[in-house]
Formats: structure tokens, sequence, C-alpha cells
């Protein structure tokens, strides 16, 4: 993505992209055809304001020495060297807190101030009662919004599959939620605001991440060695 944006900024890349100009070949990348683009690039007016704020990101590039970015050698490290010439990336990551990774940091375990009231103590007694890598974990991020259908066959599949799950569905989401679902999953399923994520991954009861493909989460997921389902949006 950032190779992508990086080349617009330079005006090496222009928008919009189309299916007529596919597959899109960069340096370091495999080629990619349209499907495999982002949403708001295949489709530029669908998100405007995110789009304008990704690109904004770029505006004084040409002034920085280096770029720091949360990923690492054996993950992008081809990826990096191919956009090197025009983006002066260095691979520093993954930034993931010290106490999930080599413990170096002592009480280094968390990114900061939480953007809603997390249900850790909660989410984690939960998790406490349930068997070793029993529990499906769910969570889109903290920008994603999906359609109450979405959010209806997401728990069609949970209820069906039986399986313990814990899902993070965000206030402004809440009343999308079937009100059947809370009621027949009982104590099979928990649904929470929000919880510390980190923690959640890191606790023996969870075995699958059902992610967004955020970053973050991406990251997350692959530091901690849980098992993902990428449901990008």
């Amino acid at each position: 993505m950032y190779s992508i944006f990086a080349h617009i900024h330079h005006g090496l890349l222009t928008l919009p992209l189309t299916p007529e100009t596919m597959p899109l070949l960069l340096p370091g990348l495999p080629p990619l055809n349209f499907p495999d683009l982002p949403s708001f690039l295949r489709f530029p007016d669908s998100y405007p304001p995110y789009l304008a704020m990704k690109l904004s990101q770029y505006s004084n590039l040409n002034l920085a020495d280096w770029v720091f970015n949360n990923t690492f050698e054996e993950l992008e490290g081809k990826e990096a060297r191919g956009v090197s010439e025009i983006w002066p990336a260095k691979l520093i990551g993954p930034m993931v807190p010290s106490a999930y990774l080599d413990e170096r940091i002592k009480g280094d375990r968390g990114y900061g101030s939480s953007p809603w009231k997390p249900f850790s103590e909660e989410c984690i007694e939960w998790l406490e009662t349930k068997p070793s890598n029993s529990v499906v974990y769910v969570f889109f991020g903290s920008m994603v919004s999906l359609s109450e259908e979405q959010i209806a066959e997401f728990a069609w599949g949970l209820k069906e599959k039986n399986m313990y799950s814990l899902w993070v569905v965000r206030d402004s989401e809440q009343q999308k939620l079937p009100k059947w679902f809370l009621d027949s999953v009982q104590e099979k399923g928990k649904v929470v605001t929000w919880c510390n994520q980190l923690e959640i991954l890191a606790h023996r009861s969870v075995g699958c991440f059902v992610t967004h493909c955020g970053w973050n989460s991406t990251i997350e997921g692959l530091s901690l060695g849980v098992l993902m389902i990428g449901v990008p949006k």
C-alpha cells in the first residue's frame, strides 16, 4: 500500500486505477491485478476522507532522512528495497510491546491510551474458563463499519459453528447485532465494545483471530503466533 501511495505522491502513478491498466507493476512487488488493490484505490470516491488522509501523509516526504516502518525484514524486506529510491524506509518492527515478545523492557505492556474503555478484566475472566485454543476472537478494528447484513452473516457463522467466541463490536455498531444472537450463544459467546487486543491474543484459550487485516492487528497476530482468518475491508 505504501509503495503505491509513494508512487502516487511522486507523480509516477495516477488515480483512478482501472482494470484496463492492470496488472500494476511496481519494483519489489508481484504483479497486482485490480481485485488485489485496496478498495479506496479501486474506487477513490468510496472513502474520500480516508484516501485524502493517506495521501496527505506524503506531503513532506522529500524532507525526511528516514521513514520508520512498523514491519520487519523477513516480512517485507524485498518490498522495502523496491521503493527505497523514492521512500527512505527503515524497518524497525514489529512494534509490539516488549512484554509480549522479548521482555527486555520491564513493564512495557501497552501502546498508551485507548480510544475506548476496554473490558480487559472481564474478558480475561471469561477466557480463563475456556479450554486452550478453543476461542475464536473477532475484531474488525477501530474504523471499519460493517453493514447489518455482514454482521448478521458473522453472527450466523459463529452460532452454526457452535464454538466459543469473543467478538468486539464497537458501541456505534451494537445496534446492528441481530437480537437473537446474544440469547442464542449464551455461554458459548461474549460480545464487548472494546478490549486490550494484545492481552486477548496472548491468552492460551484464543486459537483463532478473525481480522479485517489492519496493520496493527496483522503485526500483533503474526508476532504472537495466532492463526488468522483475514476478512479485508
